[in-house]
């Protein structure tokens, strides 16, 4: 394990100041929806330190003059080009004891499974997984690498990367719920509870349902949803799911979505 360095050297010497414009959407209404305290959702940020460093203070300033929580809805790493500056971030914020709550999301779960099982990382390096090694200072082996390559490659990362870090990613939850709000990375399954929601579900949106049937009015008591993982030019809100994965990564579009009772509105980088 690497000498817990990059939290200083990435994230320490950062301000969280604005260093882009925000650019807010007019409200909507969203009938039935309560939440215990205003929840901030903060959609994929995939690499791209800079968006997130830029739509932070107002996140923070919301949340404190609301009395709110900001919640991440996972996918910290890969594609962007600061996956190891992202998640110093996360971390000094979290020792810092501010609101926050970050959420594990389906790019976490493949770069522990490739530190676990390198042979199996083709999929994780042809999904962003190069981009993380490289924010770590790990050489990415080439696309077609074979099985010793790609056995090199995890050790190197896991020297280059914080013991700290590592736990951090491993001790993710996968949801959290206010009121009648539930988040989690890819949504959930209305056939199920939320509390009987597999992880497949959840981080991966395995039985999502793409073009569900009208809601009964027993699923619309179920409460709302908000999430990130499926990529849309624009956040999107119908059948009580909120959507707010913008591709951050390559539009430099990161949104936010400050989710009170009985409304929405979104924010962007």
């Amino acid at each position: 394990m690497a000498m817990d360095w990059t939290m200083a050297t990435m994230a320490g010497n950062r301000a969280i100041t604005p260093n882009r414009a925000r650019t807010p959407h007019p409200w909507q209404a969203a009938p039935g929806l309560s939440p215990e305290t205003p929840i901030i959702a903060i959609g994929d940020v995939h690499g791209r330190l800079d968006l997130l460093d830029g739509l932070m203070p107002w996140a923070l300033s919301v949340a404190a003059r609301l009395g709110g929580q900001i919640v991440l809805l996972g996918d910290y790493v890969d594609r962007g080009p600061e996956s190891a500056g992202v998640l110093a971030y996360l971390r000094l914020m979290l020792a810092r004891n501010l609101p926050i709550t970050p959420l594990a999301g389906n790019h976490e779960q493949m770069l522990l499974e490739f530190l676990r099982r390198p042979t199996l990382g083709r999929a994780w390096l042809r999904h962003g997984g190069r981009a993380t090694l490289k924010s770590f200072g790990v050489a990415p082996p080439p696309p077609a690498a074979d099985m010793r390559a790609l056995s090199r490659a995890a050790p190197a990362l896991d020297l280059a990367m914080p013991e700290a870090t590592q736990d951090f990613l491993a001790a993710l939850p996968l949801s959290f719920r206010s009121g009648n709000l539930f988040c989690s990375h890819a949504g959930r399954s209305r056939r199920r509870p939320v509390t009987r929601q597999p992880a497949a579900t959840l981080l991966w949106g395995r039985g999502v349902e793409e073009a569900p049937a009208p809601w009964t009015p027993a699923q619309r008591r179920s409460g709302w949803s908000v999430q990130g993982h499926v990529t849309t030019a624009l956040p999107l809100v119908g059948d009580n799911r909120i959507s707010i994965d913008t591709g951050a990564w390559k539009t430099g579009r990161l949104t936010a979505a400050l989710i009170q009772k009985g409304r929405i509105e979104f924010h962007t980088t």
